[in-house]
């Protein structure tokens, strides 16, 4: 997995620059798919764990409507 160096800048941050940091968050420090699917496992379609983490990806840009993934 690709590592992330922070470093101060004058640049301008755009709302979707915060994912990346959270996918490395999720994958190496917090989150563990596995056990959330293993209590809540899939009837059919999207894992839930899958759901979790495009749910917190939606909160690092900003916003907190479930129903942008959608597009409505």
């Amino acid at each position: 997995m690709r590592t992330y160096r922070l470093e101060q800048s004058d640049r301008e941050i755009i709302s979707h620059a915060g994912v990346a940091l959270i996918g490395v968050a999720i994958e190496k420090h917090t989150f563990q798919a596995q056990a959330i699917d293993q209590g809540l496992p899939k009837r059919h379609g999207t894992p839930i764990s899958d759901m979790a983490k495009t749910y917190l990806g939606i909160m690092a840009q900003g916003k907190n409507d479930f129903q942008v993934i959608c597009g409505h």
